[in-house]
């Protein structure tokens, strides 16, 4: 008879499954340098993700930052797939050190409360917070989905509707860039300050946008 598993066989199926979000007690692990900029991803408020936690797809009420996937991957950045080990499991986030696979309660019980945001790790009136908060507002996902609605809705979207959405996405690369050109930052640090561009994001609200010489042109997806 198999023996009930109650402790970690280090087999690396949580961090291959994906990487934790980030809790308000692992401000630490950012102000230490243990976690930087280019090794997060910030997820946006109304932003259609996946829950590994609850195993569904669904759309965030808060943002949310976690730590970045390896590139084409699902595992977590700081796996080690040759020893199935973690990079900096001394420094583990909360949600690494309350997992047990076997018994999925306690993370069930903090995953989603509590959670870091952009605005716990800047000074209030640092520039690129402002920065951060303009972008938020410019091109918020809320506004993103009542356009997707509207223009997924009629056979011949309204123009102000077109407009405004592709708008929003000349906006969003507009400020990517702007930050790009004046300190150099890569695009992994952007995609940690801006969160994904909406080229990446908007087939979540059931778009598809592609640049052409008249603009940008919108395509329906089945999501």
């Amino acid at each position: 008879m198999e023996k009930e598993k109650n402790k970690c066989q280090r087999c690396g199926t949580c961090c291959r499954k994906g990487p934790p979000g980030l809790h308000r007690e692992d401000k630490r692990l950012y102000e230490q340098g243990i976690l930087q900029k280019e090794h997060l991803l910030t997820l946006r408020r109304e932003e259609l993700v996946r829950d590994n936690v609850m195993d569904r797809t669904i759309r965030l009420s808060e943002e949310m930052i976690r730590i970045r996937s390896k590139r084409h991957e699902t595992a977590c950045i700081f796996f080690d797939g040759k020893t199935s080990g973690c990079q900096i499991y001394e420094a583990r986030p909360l949600e690494c050190r309350v997992l047990e696979c076997w018994d999925v309660n306690k993370i069930r019980r903090v995953y989603a409360t509590d959670r870091l945001a952009r605005s716990d790790l800047f000074s209030p009136d640092s520039a690129i917070k402002q920065i951060v908060d303009e972008h938020e507002e410019q091109c918020s996902y809320a506004r993103v989905a009542e356009l997707a609605v509207r223009i997924r809705a009629n056979a011949e979207p309204d123009r102000p509707d077109l407009e405004g959405l592709a708008g929003m996405v000349g906006l969003d690369l507009g400020m990517r860039k702007s930050l790009q050109d004046r300190t150099g930052a890569e695009n992994l640090v952007l995609e940690f300050l801006f969160g994904r561009s909406l080229f990446k994001t908007l087939p979540g609200f059931g778009l598809e946008v592609r640049e052409t010489e008249e603009g940008y042109r919108f395509l329906k997806t089945d999501r």
